[in-house]
């Protein structure tokens, strides 16, 4: 999402589905990591390797807040968050993305006690 600011998106007019894709591409280059040299599940690495990248993640962001002010201002408002101005037709619009997360998290939960 920062990314996007900084290429030139302004925070009012960015989706959820910018966030989401963001979402995903940091699931998938943290399984990468975690499964990095075929170690396989193993449930530390996972945790190890999101840890890494969120903090990298959060330097980057800083660093972005840091050199463009006006990406500064727009994250700073991303980041609060508001309904004001919102439509339901923005909140329909994200539902069935919430309804397939809500699924998903439904299915992997139920096996993650079995990994500790």
């Amino acid at each position: 999402m920062a990314l996007a600011l900084v290429l030139g998106a302004s925070a009012a007019t960015l989706r959820i589905s910018v966030a989401q894709l963001g979402a995903l591409v940091g699931c998938v280059c943290v399984l990468s990591v975690a499964r990095f040299r075929g170690v396989g599940n193993d449930p530390i690495r996972l945790v190890l390797a999101g840890a890494a990248f969120s903090g990298l993640l959060a330097s980057l962001t800083s660093l972005i807040l840091l050199y463009d002010q006006r990406a500064a201002d727009e994250i700073r408002f991303w980041v609060i968050g508001s309904l004001a101005g919102r439509r339901l037709d923005d909140l329909i619009a994200v539902l069935p993305s919430i309804l397939l997360a809500a699924i998903v998290v439904a299915l992997v939960a139920r096996p993650l006690p079995h990994w500790l």
